[in-house]
């Protein structure tokens, strides 16, 4: 029998009905956020809970703890900043650096990863860098200053993409002949195969990516430098526009994130990617931002 048939008990059931339809509603609404990746391989490894690296592996566990995204779209890197800059519905990305000029235009999660920071990597069939190039550390002063010194040197640069405020600014001024540049899906992947076979002298390159290249080609040679006036490390986070929507997503991502710092699956999607000799200075990264949520 239909009890909802009678009209004088049609409204008791809308009212029986409204805390379900206010629950729909809800999570209707957290799905209007659009999260947006140039990756497909970030996009398969997150859905199956299968990372590979640092960044898949701890969305994996993100996102196994705030719901994986149900609009986790593929797009250009540029595609992704006109979305961002148009600010019609809230849309996010998983994987950005915080400069000066990006925080005064979009929203950013707390911490998400981290990686050690880039080095510069140099073909070992050139001489040495020599010490006019380098501070009292053994670092590298600019890569300008290399440029400099050397007219002909030869960097590949991943055209449209932030190395942070410090080494931008250095890319700028290198001069295009001196410059390689590459602008296309996953450029970390494609930067270590231009470099290690040869289409260049130099690259900035995380070491992370460095170790990955190297367990599928363990013979290849090179010399490394640090950067001078950069931070051993470097943070990533998820960025979105200023709408609404995704300054509520955000507030769940970075509720779910400081919960993770803590865990031991959290460290351990950190030091994956990284030879032994390195993974102090993880750890030491890791309970840094475990002693900043106390």
């Amino acid at each position: 029998m239909n009890v909802c048939n009678p009209m004088a008990k049609r409204i008791a059931c809308l009212m029986l009905m409204l805390p379900v339809s206010l629950s729909i509603f809800a999570v209707e609404d957290e799905d209007k956020v659009v999260v947006m990746t140039d990756s497909p391989s970030f996009i398969e490894q997150v859905t199956n809970q299968q990372g590979v690296g640092t960044i898949s592996s701890v969305y994996s566990l993100l996102f196994a703890e705030v719901g994986l995204p149900k609009q986790l779209h593929l797009k250009s890197f540029n595609r992704q900043a006109l979305i961002l800059e148009q600010n019609e519905y809230a849309a996010c990305t998983p994987y950005r650096f915080k400069t000066k000029e990006r925080a005064e235009q979009f929203l950013f999660s707390d911490p998400i990863y981290f990686m050690l920071h880039y080095k510069l990597y140099q073909q070992m069939d050139l001489p040495p860098l020599p010490r006019q190039v380098l501070d009292d550390n053994g670092h590298v002063k600019s890569l300008n200053a290399i440029a400099t010194y050397e007219p002909q040197a030869l960097f590949v640069i991943i055209s449209s993409f932030s190395y942070g405020d410090t080494l931008d600014a250095q890319v700028a001024k290198l001069p295009s002949s001196s410059t390689i540049e590459w602008e296309g899906t996953v450029p970390h992947n494609v930067l270590s195969k231009l470099f290690f076979y040869g289409r260049g002298q130099y690259a900035l390159m995380f070491p992370s990516e460095v170790h990955a290249y190297l367990q599928d080609n363990p013979t290849v040679t090179f010399r490394q430098y640090r950067m001078a006036n950069l931070e051993s490390h470097t943070v990533g986070y998820m960025m979105c526009n200023r709408h609404p929507d995704s300054a509520d997503y955000l507030n769940k991502i970075n509720q779910a994130i400081k919960g993770l710092y803590g865990k031991e699956a959290y460290l351990q999607a950190h030091l994956a990617p990284y030879a032994e000799s390195e993974y102090a200075e993880i750890k030491a990264v890791v309970e840094s931002l475990q002693a900043n949520q106390m």
